[in-house]
């Protein structure tokens, strides 16, 4: 059965989606071509970057249900995020990605889809109240503890952070490094947060203001996944021109 299209939600992925593209030129101006830019590496920047990466997350829940095959789907994104791991380790270890928003954003597919039935089991706004508070309270966790957002209030066992392979849990062991990190704890819960949004919400076909497809956003919307792949080495090689005529 044909599921009915949002244009509007396209057009707001395709809105993250642009300002994650702009985001990631500026990072390699700032961090692999070597040009500094003050607002960018301090609270605006970060700010900025944290935005993007919610409403990515946030979409990716709310329109679970309304996509086809989610463990498919899921797998395959895993998939991606998998190669872009592969390709950075080998092409550019000083950028590495381990477990980066295409991971992340996989894996909850199949575990939203695996849970799914225990999910259904609570109510929705008590969910979304209950998931968006373990994302504030874990939000901190990769960085050693628990408290409220990105500030500590109390300490994790230090056990936690010596197995080499807990990172994707949000456990990186001393030394780990990825240019873009996005583990299950919190970001899975912010993604609950999102899917249980959906089931607040209802029915989207009674909002007639969600159906109209804004042009070019809606476009990168439906087409995010390729656009998100093709534009990080499509990016870099402009600016490497660039770069190499002195221009950047």
């Amino acid at each position: 059965m044909h599921k009915e299209r949002f244009g509007m939600l396209d057009g707001l992925r395709g809105f993250a989606l642009a300002n994650m593209i702009i985001y990631h030129t500026l990072y390699d101006i700032v961090y692999i071509f070597g040009h500094p830019m003050a607002w960018y590496q301090g609270t605006a920047g970060y700010l900025w970057q944290q935005s993007i990466c919610w409403c990515f997350i946030l979409l990716s829940g709310f329109c679970f249900s309304m996509g086809s095959r989610p463990l498919k789907r899921g797998a395959m994104i895993f998939a991606f995020g998998c190669a872009i791991s592969l390709i950075t380790a080998v092409m550019m270890p000083e950028q590495q990605v381990c477990f980066g928003i295409l991971s992340l954003v996989g894996s909850s597919m199949m575990i939203t889809y695996l849970t799914e039935p225990f999910l259904k089991g609570v109510k929705p706004l008590l969910g979304l109240f209950i998931c968006f508070g373990v994302f504030l309270i874990t939000k901190s966790v990769p960085m050693g503890g628990i408290g409220v957002g990105d500030n500590i209030v109390s300490t994790l066992p230090h056990v936690l952070y010596q197995w080499e392979w807990g990172y994707p849990l949000g456990f990186p062991s001393a030394g780990f490094f990825s240019s873009d990190y996005f583990p299950l704890l919190p970001w899975l819960f912010l993604y609950w947060t999102g899917w249980y949004g959906k089931r607040v919400v209802g029915d989207l076909s009674r909002f007639s203001w969600l159906k109209p497809t804004p042009p070019i956003l809606g476009w990168m919307g439906k087409n995010s996944i390729w656009l998100y792949l093709v534009h990080q080495p499509v990016v870099y090689i402009i600016l490497f021109l660039l770069n190499q005529w002195k221009i950047v």
